[in-house]
């Protein structure tokens, strides 16, 4: 979920908003990507040279599992956090300070990978909870950054999707393909946007506090996920 590394040497008291995010989560980022089975199951790609017809099947039918918790526990995070944010009194604040929100729509992606799978119900345990509240546009910030943070790791995950299922943009993985080339270009640009906030040190530290809060609330769902499935 990490954006795009800031510039080497600078001093962390004065570092940019992008530069304290990634490194005030890293630790909490860390923990998740290597929690919840599915989390690390994601990225595992199946053999391309696995000769056993039957072998190959029975591991592709459990990739397809592991791919249907992952969007279970994607559509429950993205909701709340639309959510959160939409209803925050900073919403406008953001916009009116150049936020450009996603043009796709990642919940509408993900009803759709789900429907592929034969799922019609994206929330069989509920919507994710838990998430900080963002009364201003520190937090607001904060909470944001990870979720448009992990687009980066959505990149990592279609290749596997991709590899493991034959699954594409345009067939059952339009979630995780949704920026596609351009997602570097998007990591970049929410960068700039974070970086160039006027935010005050206090405002600062509260994006801070609010991202960590919300990869906390995420580590809590996706164990809730992990102990249901």
């Amino acid at each position: 979920m990490s954006l795009v590394p800031s510039a080497a040497g600078a001093d962390p008291a004065h570092a940019p908003l992008s530069q304290r995010l990634r490194e005030g989560t890293r630790e909490i980022h860390d923990q998740i990507e290597n929690g919840a089975a599915f989390n690390r199951l994601i990225v595992v790609r199946i053999p391309a040279d696995e000769s056993d017809a039957a072998r190959r099947a029975r591991a592709r039918n459990e990739y397809r599992e592991i791919y249907r918790r992952f969007l279970i526990a994607s559509y429950g995070f993205e909701v709340a956090v639309r959510t959160r944010l939409e209803a925050s009194p900073a919403h406008a604040a953001a916009l009116r300070a150049g936020y450009e929100p996603e043009i796709d729509d990642p919940v509408a992606r993900i009803e759709e990978d789900l429907a592929g799978l034969g799922i019609r119900d994206p929330a069989p345990f509920g919507i994710m909870i838990g998430l900080p509240e963002a009364p201003t546009l520190g937090e607001w910030a904060g909470i944001d950054y990870v979720r448009r943070g992990s687009r980066a790791g959505g990149a990592v995950i279609s290749a596997a999707v991709a590899h493991n299922l034959g699954l594409s943009k345009e067939c059952g993985a339009g979630f995780l393909f949704m920026h596609g080339k351009e997602t570097k270009r998007a990591l970049v640009a929410l960068r700039a946007w974070l970086d160039g906030l006027p935010l005050k040190p206090a405002e600062i530290d509260r994006a801070v506090a609010a991202a960590v809060a919300t990869f906390a609330a995420t580590g809590e769902w996706h164990r809730r996920l992990d102990a249901s499935f």
